[in-house]
């Protein structure tokens, strides 16, 4: 029997040139794990598109304060870390030519901010909050609907300004959050429930990016996809 897979379109072929690591790694285990040559290949395209497809939490990474159970691939925190921010981190690296969609669940807390960081910067020992000036990265806040970058303060919004605007992209407790990261044109947006914004940022598509999430007190979301 032939073991070639079968024809893909053009966009398909573009989709697995963008999972190139993963595939490797993929191929690598398939091969140690079965008979030399009885892998079909595109059973190991298969498995390479559902690993970059499903982020999972760092365990290695994120704050020991955050709960990760990972059979439902959920975050959690209690009362005792009180108002600041502990991180939690996806293991996905998120390149140039690649795009990424991540679905969370918002259980419990709209203090949660949702966004990405450079992957060399994923530490479970992080200083400071993942969107401030030194962490550079990029996130969303459901209790204001606001964006943040290299900074505390929304982006583009001074303290007496922005809090007297209505608000934006607002999520709590029930709603559910969809981000892009589009590293073609480094777009990164958001859909809140069936409402879906423009982008929020455009990032530098030669750097290398992974999901982060900052959880204060009695914080619960889950990581769907």
């Amino acid at each position: 029997l032939s073991r070639s897979p079968p024809s893909m379109s053009a966009d398909d072929q573009h989709d697995l040139s963008q999972m190139q690591p993963c595939r490797l790694l993929v191929s690598g285990f398939s091969k140690r794990c079965s008979l030399p040559f009885c892998t079909p290949v595109v059973i190991t395209h298969l498995i390479a598109r559902y690993c970059i497809d499903k982020d999972i939490w760092d365990f290695m990474c994120t704050h020991p304060q955050i709960q990760i159970n990972q059979d439902t691939n959920t975050l959690s925190t209690n009362s005792n870390i009180g108002w600041s921010y502990c991180h939690a981190f996806g293991t996905c690296r998120i390149q140039k030519n690649m795009t990424k969609r991540w679905r969370i669940q918002i259980k419990r807390s709209s203090w949660t901010v949702v966004g990405i960081i450079e992957s060399h910067l994923c530490s479970r020992n992080l200083v400071g909050n993942f969107y401030d000036q030194h962490n550079n990265g990029y996130g969303l806040k459901g209790m204001d609907g606001r964006v943040f970058h290299s900074g505390n303060r929304p982006v583009g919004k001074s303290d007496h300004v922005w809090r007297d605007e209505p608000f934006c992209m607002l999520f709590s407790a029930g709603d559910d959050i969809e981000m892009t990261l589009n590293m073609n044109d480094g777009s990164l947006s958001y859909r809140i429930n069936e409402t879906s914004y423009p982008p929020s940022f455009f990032v530098d598509i030669n750097q290398e990016f992974s999901l982060c999430c900052a959880l204060c007190k009695d914080a619960e979301l889950i990581l769907l996809k």
